[in-house]
C-alpha cells in the first residue's frame, strides 16, 4: 500500500488526476512527466494502450520500475525541458508536482504542447504561491517581503512556487487552451500536513529535494495500492472543498488541450 494517499494534498491531485483521466476517456498512448516513485502511473495505465512514464531522477525510474513491474509501463529517463519524443506523439500528458523543479518552467508547459496531438489533452498540477495560512504560516508572514524559509510550502525541493497568473500566461503562450482548472486543497485539509510532512519528507525520502540525484538510504513505497480507511481521507477533502472558498489553496490543478488549429508559433 502507499501511505502518500492519507495526506490529503497528495489525495487530492490523485483524485484530481482520476476525474481528468475520466474526462479525457481512454486514449492510445500516454505520457507522464516527472513521475518519480511511479505513485500516480496505476491511475494512468488504465486509461491507455501505451504509457510511457519518464523522470529525471534515475534512481526513482529503476525504482517506478520495479514497484510497477506487472503494468508494462515503458520507463525512461528524461530532462522534461528537453523531451526526446517526436511532436505529436502522444495522445495526452500528465505532468504532476514537476514544473515548480524545473529551471526553465516555460520550456516544460512548451515541450507538453509539442509533443501533444492536436486534439489532445493534458494534465498539470503544481504547488500554488497562494497557499493558506493553515499551511505555512512562517513563509505566509514572509510572503510580503519577498522571503521564505525552506519549511511547509517551501518543502520538498521548492526554491519557487507557481504563480497563477504567469502559469495561465506559459499555458497561452505555448498554445495551450484551458478546459478546466481548479484550486487543490484548502485552508481545513492543509491544516492537517503543517509542516510535518516537509520535514518527514527530508529525514526520510531518499531524493527529498526532488531532483536528479538522490542520497542511498532512505524510505521509498513498496506498493501503490490505496490503503484502507481513504474513504476518511476522501471525506475531508469534500468537506474542504465546500468550505474553503477562500481562493487560497496549497495546489493548482489544470486540464489542457492542444486545437486541432496547431499551435502558436
Amino acid at each position: 500500500m502507499s501511505f502518500k494517499h492519507y495526506f490529503p494534498t497528495f489525495r487530492t491531485r490523485w483524485l484530481f488526476l482520476r476525474r481528468a483521466l475520466e474526462e479525457i476517456g481512454r486514449v492510445p498512448r500516454i505520457l507522464h512527466v516527472g513521475c518519480g516513485e511511479g505513485d500516480a502511473d496505476p491511475a494512468i495505465v488504465g486509461w491507455c494502450d501505451a504509457l510511457v512514464s519518464c523522470d529525471l531522477n534515475a534512481h526513482d525510474i529503476e525504482h517506478a520500475r520495479q514497484v510497477n513491474a506487472h503494468l508494462g509501463i515503458d520507463y525512461r529517463v528524461e530532462d522534461a525541458t528537453a523531451l526526446s519524443f517526436e511532436d505529436k506523439s502522444f495522445d495526452a500528458v500528465v505532468c504532476m508536482e514537476t514544473i515548480e523543479h524545473v529551471p526553465a518552467p516555460e520550456k516544460l508547459v512548451s515541450e507538453i504542447a509539442r509533443v501533444l496531438s492536436p486534439g489532445g489533452r493534458a494534465v498539470l498540477t503544481c504547488p500554488s504561491e497562494r497557499f493558506p495560512i493553515t499551511y505555512d504560516p512562517i513563509n505566509f508572514a514572509l510572503a510580503p517581503m519577498k522571503k521564505h524559509v525552506p519549511l511547509g510550502a517551501y518543502a520538498f525541493g521548492h526554491d519557487w512556487l507557481v504563480r497563477e497568473a504567469a502559469l495561465n500566461d506559459w499555458l497561452a503562450r505555448a498554445g495551450l487552451r484551458v478546459v478546466r482548472e481548479e484550486h487543490l486543497t484548502g485552508f481545513l485539509a492543509a491544516a492537517t500536513e503543517c509542516y510535518w510532512t516537509g520535514l518527514a519528507a527530508r529525514a526520510l525520502k531518499p531524493n527529498a529535494a526532488n531532483t536528479g540525484s538522490a542520497r542511498k538510504r532512505g524510505l521509498r513505497p513498496s506498493a501503490t495500492q490505496e490503503p484502507r480507511g481513504v474513504g476518511l481521507v476522501d471525506a475531508l477533502i469534500a468537506v474542504d472543498a465546500a468550505v474553503a472558498k477562500t481562493g487560497r489553496s496549497v495546489g493548482l490543478g489544470y486540464v489542457l488541450e492542444r486545437p486541432s488549429g496547431g499551435l502558436k508559433q
